[in-house]
């Protein structure tokens, strides 16, 4: 994997669950991956109508060296300046430990 493609730090979060003082039950983001060096490439984005609203939506992908990402999963979330990316899947697409690509939904 070329470091030179490598130009966006981010970092990336998971769920956690967390109980109030009143043991009501609440989710909040922790992170997992404090700071990372990853590629990130907008595949593409699409409109959805809802009555009289438009929802936008925008895909992308990020590379990262598989030793810094491979656990990984679907759910957790990768966060990059002021961008809030969803990760869809995790995959090794060549299967040899080189790189991981998340594909992601931006978060509006």
């Amino acid at each position: 994997m070329r470091g030179g493609r490598l130009r966006h730090q981010v970092s990336v979060e998971q769920k956690s669950d967390t109980y109030l003082s009143t043991g009501e039950p609440t989710q909040s983001w922790t992170t997992f991956i404090t700071s990372a060096r990853a590629e990130i490439r907008q595949t593409g984005g699409t409109e959805t109508r809802r009555g009289d609203q438009t929802e936008a939506s925008t895909a992308c992908r990020v590379a990262m060296r598989y030793a810094d990402a491979s656990e990984i999963t679907a759910g957790m979330r990768v966060k990059t300046g002021t961008r809030t990316l969803d990760i869809v899947s995790a995959a090794d697409p060549d299967g040899r430990g080189e790189r991981i690509e998340l594909a992601c939904q931006e978060v509006g």
